[in-house]
């Protein structure tokens, strides 16, 4: 006579059945054409767990085999998990749970081996419910949960966990996810605590039934909730905003220029962006070596997987081989795929790294299988990799890139304007001054493109647009390689447009001019003839500046053809004698004369 639902399921598939170890069994699947085991049979405490690697439902394959649900269990009744205290969870067909012994308080389930494992130095898992902490327990592992499932944590008392190495395994729907970040916020600061997810199914019970081992979760990072941001409450402290008792916005704390002032800040998704070959990646190595130079932690996530050149240009800076060498102080990653990538933030949030390196944005969101021209695909690998690593204390910098398109450069990074809005701290625009070469160094602009707290716009030139942010330059003196970032003068550095513009001969007349030489579209010329003039030309002090208007033609004169201003190529109207009305800029300042029609 079966006395156990695993013998039950293994007699009833008779000669499908394939290998059968008293424990496990495989099976060809009676609920589809199977020509080969497909269907696992695993025996855990109380019940047994069925899988069908093609996909198909327990319930059809209980069918098949003229069975119900009812003899997945020992009883056929259901089942009982008894607590230590007293407490019975009673796990009904109709997936109802009633307890009995509720006068005892609550608390994790299967406690005498939990406090064993924790005193032991050994890990504990923490699962959903009581079928899955059987389920690891059959695998040979100690796993604990509470009597109430999911968004009931807040009554478990978690202090036994504390000390410990605990992995939360969250249930994939948004009531696990949430669960397990439930229970991460219980322990944090108080256990190695780490979610996980399964690589088969919806919980631990179909990762185990699957045959996955204990070993074989999926680190996960956990998005922090909108509204629980590192230092973000949920209501405005009006009281403390009357009382001036605010705290000061945050200020940039890393990359120091030569005037004492930061670029980027501490705790948030910091961005550098610009034409290959800018210097973006010197920036970011130069970051990493200030961090270990200054005795903090450091991440370098290499998803170019160029980790010689990251690492031989840290020696260059001046880091020591042993700080490189130490585990416990900087760390390079060059992650293969996607679990391998959430492997790795999982450890960072852990670590907690002072500086986290993302090199580069146009790698990492294909590596999530996402695009970056979704909105919702790029805020998904945002809360997966950049928001996790900067709620663990990162200053993140994350390396973008230009479009190539050239009329599309103005606009910023690559991709979705969610980009730009995820962004926390800074955006920099990196822009080339003197390529960098070996031997000899080089030297970029940099712009500020985003700065959500104005702490970098503060000690920045007050211009209209990007305001330059400084100059950083790498040195190159007989193979010793020094690097500083000089603050911005009076004078505002050009930009390469404008630099290019300089080079020609003769100098550029107009922006129609500037179209026929260089190929560029309207906006382009427009914006780099102006930080020419700004940059190379001396404009006449008798002359203040003032806004590029238009004089005001007759209304007799109205109606005419458009023309266009000789010199800036802005729209005006036609005079009495044909020729176009004149800027007022353009016809009272020699300076930037170029017609005197």
């Amino acid at each position: 006579m079966n006395t156990t639902a695993y013998e039950r399921l293994c007699d009833a598939l008779g000669d499908r059945l394939a290998r059968d170890d008293g424990h496990k069994a495989a099976a060809r699947c009676p609920a589809h054409e199977d020509g080969t085991p497909s269907l696992s049979i695993t025996a855990i405490e109380g019940q047994a767990l069925v899988y069908c690697h093609a996909g198909c439902q327990t319930i059809d394959v209980l069918a098949a085999l003229e069975l119900t649900m009812a003899d997945l269990y020992d009883t056929r009744r259901g089942a009982d998990y008894r607590y230590d205290n007293g407490r019975v969870v009673h796990r009904k067909l109709d997936k109802t749970f009633p307890q009995s012994g509720t006068d005892k308080p609550p608390e994790l389930y299967h406690l005498a081996k939990v406090k064993e494992a924790i005193a032991g130095g050994k890990p504990v898992f923490v699962v959903e419910g009581e079928k899955d902490v059987h389920a690891l327990e059959s695998a040979g592992v100690v796993a604990t949960c509470g009597p109430m499932g999911a968004g009931k944590w807040d009554k478990i008392d978690p202090a036994p966990l504390y000390g410990g190495k605990i992995l939360i395994v969250a249930d994939q729907d948004d009531t696990g996810r949430k669960h397990a970040a439930d229970v991460l916020a219980s322990l944090d600061g108080k256990a190695d605590a780490a979610v996980y997810a399964p690589k088969a199914g919806n919980d631990a019970a179909d990762h185990i039934a699957a045959g996955h081992g204990p070993a074989d979760f999926v680190p996960v990072p956990v998005p922090v909730p909108r509204g629980e941001e590192r230092g973000t409450p949920l209501y405005v402290n009006v009281r403390a905003l009357l009382d001036g008792g605010l705290p000061k916005p945050p200020a940039p704390a890393l990359l120091r220029r030569d005037d004492g002032n930061a670029l980027l800040y501490a705790e948030q998704v910091n961005v550098l962006f610009g034409d290959p070959e800018s210097g973006k990646t010197w920036i970011t190595i130069a970051a990493v070596a200030e961090t270990l130079q200054h005795g903090g932690r450091a991440l370098f996530l290499d998803l170019d997987h160029n980790g010689v050149a990251v690492v031989t240009r840290l020696l260059d800076l001046g880091v020591r081989p042993d700080v490189l060498r130490d585990p416990e102080v900087f760390r390079l990653a060059e992650p293969e795929d996607e679990e391998h990538l959430h492997r790795i933030v999982a450890d960072a949030r852990r670590w907690r790294p002072r500086t986290a390196v993302v090199d580069s944005l146009g790698e990492l969101l294909p590596m999530l299988g996402l695009s970056s021209n979704s909105p919702d695909e790029f805020t998904a690998a945002h809360a997966q990799v950049l928001k996790p690593l900067a709620v663990a204390g990162a200053c993140v910098i994350a390396v973008d890139h230009l479009p190539k398109n050239t009329e599309n450069k103005a606009n910023g990074p690559t991709g979705t304007a969610a980009k730009r809005r995820a962004i926390g701290g800074v955006a920099l625009r990196v822009t080339v001054k003197e390529a960098f070469t070996p031997g000899n160094g080089g030297s970029c602009f940099l712009k500020v493109n985003k700065d959500r707290h104005g702490g970098l716009r503060e000690h920045c030139p007050r211009v209209g647009g990007e305001p330059p942010a400084g100059t950083f330059i790498l040195s190159d003196a007989a193979g010793a390689l020094t690097w500083q970032i000089t603050a911005p003068g009076e004078h505002v550095e050009p930009d390469a447009d404008a630099v290019a513009l300089q080079r020609l001969k003769p100098p550029p007349q107009s922006v129609r001019d500037i179209k026929a030489r260089m190929g560029w579209g309207t906006d382009r010329a427009m914006t780099a003839l102006a930080a020419f003039r700004a940059a190379f030309l001396v404009p006449t002090p008798l002359v203040e500046e003032q806004e590029h208007t238009i004089v005001p033609v007759p209304a007799e004169r109205s109606g005419t053809p458009e023309h266009r201003c000789p010199d800036c190529d802005t729209p005006t109207q036609a005079g009495i004698d044909g020729t176009a009305a004149y800027c007022l800029p353009c016809s009272v300042n020699p300076a930037i004369r170029t017609d005197t029609a």
